[in-house]
């Protein structure tokens, strides 16, 4: 039924139970995550709902139910034993006791027969609440469905228009009306699943929770760049130019991450190399641990890309190899005779050549050079030596098909790079021959590619300190692509934007939800303090205003801290010290890693405003912007005002902690709380649509039926009955929640 057809009172009841039920959808998030903390070392037996009803009952011994054996052999894996095994052992204990109370309580409020499903309700509201509760799940199910559905339509429409794009030869007209009809179809399909994700709040959750999976995965495996639109966009870029072979250079500002992002798709193209790596290399049996996680080792070591560091002082040997003095191999008397006999005659012509021109005695000139020949020769036996050719990473990287990154590529020498031009234009399947003594020609496998990284802009000329411009030919071998900050607005959200307007804003924010994912749990929730992520935000922002400020690109951001001069001052004070994401990390993840024991300011003076000590206006520029744009240290907390330098340089943040822990200073602590992945949505990519449609069922009352048809009654017994069945489903979907 559309919600546009209820009535005023019904339609107010109904966002209160949105609102609710997203209350009770969070605090199953929580419980979930709590219990998966401890599972590993908690004996569960029979259903988990019968176990947490036993601790909220209190009938359950806590430390029987708790599997130290288990705990003993994770913590001795660790490197423990004796006392320091003891006292890890006693935290976690106690932590896990902490974890099993709290979970215990909030089973209790998730009870359906007591808690928040009938606080202060009447049977009849508290029934609508399960039901509206159930009636969410139920459409999380079909949304569920519904998106799978549509994306396999658009995998087989895209299966179908690659077919007709590898096709040799010229494409006739029912090519061409084929491909345009299979264009049209995933169009549809395309506008089918955004109008699924506008018309359902759940459907817009499930694929937004994808979303931020994909994010949180990239740091869990290690890596530093997160695909957002913007990287994504930038990695298509990046492959296209690939697929034709062609070398890419990326290049752009301090701290944007050029490397990072061509280690990253460096190993999305390692996947050829890897396979033929495993099939020398096979995996050993995954039951050997040890031997296993070696062998991950040595592949994860193997699948990384060749790097070359540029520099002013580089030439040419770095990258493509040198002659390189080895140990040889031990010769035989017998091979050592035969080497000796062998190099003697021309050895003794030269000899007799050169006493004949002196007039000396030819017979003492040979008796002395055999003397010292057959010396030196058994003294070269002792400590044999070779020389041979070993290959630079350039040419290596060919010869064994993987990336190589030119990091810097601008700091290199004109008389260095040229030698690379031929090198260049090679892709997978030429042959190539070392341009070394008895090397031998090879054909290069799948997988090689090159990269450049600089700090440059050939747009408008830019050079950094020890770098220098290239040479328009040498850059014309190489595809180019910018690669900037990641967006982020610069502005707060307006207040009172509709739904549609607060997912444009925080689709620029990629800046924000790159450093939120970082901090996720595993199962997406956040536990942070309720002002978290505004307070993040506030500091993406100052960071994009510094980013753009020292890229040139500042529109009078500046105006709110003192005027155009004050920007065209920092401009030029700005040098190195950009609030670059490598800036960022440290300062966030410190404040988490801390637990919060201090407000987000302290760590950014400490990693990031003390850096500049040594460049007061600088300094000064950046606590200016920070204090009066982002509201970091407030000076009724005792912190500086941006119009003293003196005071900011002289300031003191242990002498700060100091006077807060004794009172002296005031500063607001904020619980450490759960933040639900539905929460985490809406702060990184704006809220769903309002819901459009909802089971009639949920509100109606029976003696309200009087005097319908009967296909609407058997239409409102049928949604009674689906609601009846999913109650127990909910019930499953628990249960699989808490072991995911």
């Amino acid at each position: 039924m559309p919600i546009a057809e209820l009535s005023a009172e019904e339609y107010e009841k109904v966002q209160a139970l949105e609102a609710r039920t997203d209350k009770i959808k969070g605090w199953r998030d929580e419980l979930a995550a709590t219990v998966q903390n401890y599972r590993k070392y908690l004996k569960i037996k029979g259903p988990l709902s019968d176990f947490l009803k036993s601790i909220s009952e209190k009938t359950a011994d806590l430390k029987s139910i708790i599997d130290e054996d288990r705990m003993d052999a994770d913590l001795f894996e660790q490197g423990l034993s004796g006392e320091d095994l003891l006292l890890a052992k006693s935290a976690m204990l106690r932590r896990i006791r902490h974890g099993l109370v709290d979970a215990a309580s909030l089973f209790e409020e998730l009870s359906e027969s007591k808690g928040y499903w009938t606080h202060g309700e009447t049977d009849q509201e508290a029934g609508q609440l399960r039901n509206y509760y159930k009636m969410r799940l139920q459409e999380t199910v079909s949304a569920k469905k519904d998106i799978k559905a549509i994306k396999n339509d658009l995998e087989s429409l895209h299966k179908q228009y690659d077919w007709f794009l590898k096709q040799s030869g010229m494409r006739n007209r029912q090519d061409k009306e084929s491909m345009d009809e299979i264009k049209a179809e995933i169009n549809e399909k395309i506008q089918q699943y955004n109008n699924l994700l506008q018309e359902n709040p759940e459907a817009y959750y499930l694929e937004k929770t994808k979303e931020l999976k994909q994010l949180k995965d990239t740091f869990d495996q290690g890596g530093t760049i997160v695909e957002t639109p913007y990287v994504k966009e930038k990695m298509e870029d990046i492959q296209e130019l690939l697929d034709l072979g062609r070398p890419v250079f990326i290049h752009g500002e301090l701290g944007t991450g050029k490397t990072e992002l061509a280690r990253y798709i460096s190993r999305k193209l390692a996947e050829p190399f890897l396979k033929r790596w495993e099939a020398g290399n096979p995996s050993p049996d995954k039951r050997d641990k040890e031997a296993y996680a070696a062998w991950q080792s040595r592949r994860e070591e193997a699948a990384k890309p060749f790097l070359v560091s540029g520099h002013r002082a580089m030439e040419a040997d770095e990258m493509l190899g040198r002659r390189a003095i080895k140990p040889g191999d031990k010769k035989s008397p017998e091979e050592q005779l035969r080497i000796m006999s062998g190099n003697w005659p021309a050895l003794e012509l030269e000899v007799v050549k050169n006493a004949e021109a002196r007039g000396a005695d030819v017979k003492e000139a040979l008796k002395e050079a055999k003397a010292m020949y057959r010396s030196a020769m058994l003294k070269s036996f002792e400590n044999p030596i070779s020389t041979e050719y070993v290959l630079g990473p350039v040419i290596e990287a060919m010869k064994q098909g993987k990336p190589v990154i030119i990091d810097e590529i601008n700091a290199i020498p004109h008389h260095v790079l040229i030698v690379l031009n031929d090198m260049l234009t090679r892709k997978p399947g030429d042959i190539y021959t070392p341009p070394f003594p008895g090397q031998e020609p090879f054909e290069i496998p799948e997988g090689f590619a090159v990269f450049a990284t600089g700090n440059y802009k050939p747009e408008d000329g830019k050079v950094y300190v020890g770098r220098q411009k290239i040479d328009a030919a040498f850059l014309s071998r190489f595809g180019i692509v910018h690669y900037d900050y990641l967006p982020m607005s610069v502005q707060e959200e307006a207040e009172g934007a509709t739904p549609e307007d607060s997912r444009k804003y925080h689709e620029e924010n990629q800046l924000l939800q790159m450093l939120v994912a970082r901090e996720l749990k595993p199962d997406l929730t956040l536990e942070a303090p309720p002002g978290a992520v505004a307070d993040l935000r506030r500091l993406a922002i100052c960071a994009r205003i510094i980013q753009d400020v020292f890229s040139g690109n500042a529109t009078g951001y500046y105006t709110r801290v003192g005027g155009q001069d004050v920007e065209a001052e920092a401009i030029k004070a700005l040098n190195e010290n950009v609030l670059s994401i490598r800036h960022l990390m440290p300062i966030i993840d410190a404040w988490f890693k801390s637990g919060f024991e201090h407000d987000l300011d302290d760590y950014i003076f400490k990693f990031y405003i003390q850096r500049s000590t040594a460049q007061d206006k600088e300094m000064l520029f950046l606590y200016q912007l920070l204090q009066k744009v982002g509201s970091f240290f407030p000076v009724d907390q005792g912190w500086p005002s941006a119009d003293n330098a003196v005071d900011i340089k002289g300031f003191n943040l242990r002498k700060h902690w100091k006077e807060i822990e004794s009172g002296a200073k005031a500063q607001t602590a904020e619980e450490v709380r759960m933040h639900s992945r539905e929460e985490v949505v809406r702060e990184l990519f704006g809220p769903p649509n309002p819901r459009k449609y909802i089971n009639p069922f949920v509100l109606r009352e029976k003696q309200k039926e009087e005097g319908m048809d009967e296909m609407a009654r058997m239409e409102l017994e049928r949604q009674a009955a689906a609601l009846e069945n999913l109650g127990k489903e909910s019930v499953e979907i628990f249960e699989q929640t808490m072991t995911v």
